[in-house]
């Protein structure tokens, strides 16, 4: 899941009052978490630009 991986990356620039709140967005079991809303759509893209030398 790439909230998993964005929370990972984020994890040293969190406030450090509130560590929890991103493991409890992400976790799959509790009643503020995400994964099991119907009413949210998460999208994520990603860009890559390959080039080359003439």
């Amino acid at each position: 899941m790439s909230l998993r991986r964005l929370r990972t990356g984020l994890a040293s620039r969190l406030d450090a009052d509130d560590p929890a709140t991103p493991d409890t967005l992400i976790d799959g079991e509790g009643p503020g978490s995400l994964p099991p809303r119907d009413d949210l759509t998460i999208r994520h893209t990603r860009a890559i630009w390959v080039a080359r030398r003439p």
